[in-house]
């Protein structure tokens, strides 16, 4: 049992260590950088208690605080992602005010415990906690598996959340059973780092694993060789008619829907929602609008991130880069200056300073 412990502790801290040049400039992603350093914590906490202390009516009967913050967090990640924005300060505290909130109430008990000031306030603490605790996990979690079940245009970079969301649904609820009914203490102890382990693997292989498959290419193409292209293209069975109607039907995904806003779209995924192959649509790109895929997805990042910019939204260029699909600011910057002929700060400068009609 303290083995997965350890190996839960080790994942969470090797797992910030990779993540963190990644996560650290993306605020959505920030939110699960702070949900592995606090599940970390948390988990260390755990284990102290269990084996320094060797306690484990304290270890099952003490609920930390930690446990309010992962909802919260994972809600705010999740809510950053739906509606492409950074939620306001306000928003974000309100959010986290009961685990705030419980963190003083938890190191006052802790206190009090260590010098023996008032061992019966235990009881009530635990219930109280576990309680809001319960309510916490099934109201956050219960609300992101429901909104990732029924949402049928759900974006690819959240569908990884279904897996460790209802797993810490399912554990969450059987402690509690095992808590009510007095069940084998031993299970108690294994759900909480197993989870734990489960959110940090889906972490690590929706972020790091996958990012080379779904980053689009950082190297523009600056032109197309059309006499290529034809000779290239001769012998396809896609007809004249059939290639406008996709043109059209692709314009109005990416100016209608903005399936360009999804960070992690791939030529499959465009070529499925448009049910052709991934050979037609690049044909369509290439003969039809002059330009790879990776030009065509970003051109239209490019254009939202120039909406925003003069819209004034208040984001910093970077926020608006991520907001916009992009991935990294290297390609965000090398497509910008392509496109517009200048320097992502030059052209917000340029707007900013201009008068208004």
């Amino acid at each position: 049992m303290e083995f997965l412990f350890i190996v839960a502790i080790a994942q969470t801290l090797i797992a910030c260590y990779l993540l963190w040049n990644d996560f650290i400039e993306k605020k959505a992603e920030r939110y699960l950088l702070i949900f592995l350093g606090l599940l970390s914590a948390h988990l260390s906490v755990k284990f102290f208690v269990l084996q320094v202390f060797g306690n484990d009516e304290l270890f099952k009967n003490f609920p930390t605080s930690f446990s309010l913050s992962y909802g919260p967090l994972i809600y705010l990640f999740f809510w950053s992602k739906k509606n492409k924005k950074v939620p306001t300060k306000s928003f974000q505290l309100l959010q986290l005010s009961p685990f705030i909130l419980f963190t003083f109430i938890y190191l006052t008990v802790a206190i009090s415990l260590l010098f023996d000031i008032n061992p019966a306030i235990l009881q009530p603490y635990n219930g109280i906690a576990s309680i809001v605790i319960l309510a916490s996990h099934v109201g956050y979690f219960g609300y992101i598996t429901f909104e990732l079940v029924r949402s049928k245009d759900i974006l690819v970079e959240t569908k990884w959340l279904l897996l460790p969301v209802t797993t810490t649904l399912i554990t969450i609820v059987s402690v509690f059973i095992t808590l009510i009914f007095q069940i084998d203490f031993q299970i108690y102890r294994i759900l909480g780092p197993l989870s734990a382990v489960i959110w940090v693997v889906s972490i690590l292989k929706n972020s790091v694993f996958n990012k080379t498959e779904k980053t689009l290419d950082p190297k523009p193409v600056i032109k197309i060789d059309e006499v290529e292209v034809s000779r290239k293209y001769e012998k396809s069975g896609l007809g004249q008619k059939q290639a406008e109607g996709l043109v059209l039907k692709l314009d109005y995904l990416m100016r209608v829907d903005k399936v360009f806003l999804n960070p992690q779209l791939t030529l499959k995924e465009l070529a499925d929602q448009l049910e052709v192959s991934k050979h037609h649509l690049t044909e369509v790109l290439n003969r039809h609008v002059d330009q790879t895929f990776y030009q065509y997805v970003n051109g239209f990042r490019i254009e939202e991130v120039k909406r925003r910019i003069d819209n004034n939204e208040g984001e910093s260029l970077l926020e608006m880069a991520f907001a916009a699909g992009f991935q990294s600011k290297g390609t965000f910057n090398s497509y910008f200056k392509l496109i517009v002929g200048t320097t992502p700060s030059t052209y917000r400068k340029k707007q900013q300073s201009e008068p208004v009609s």
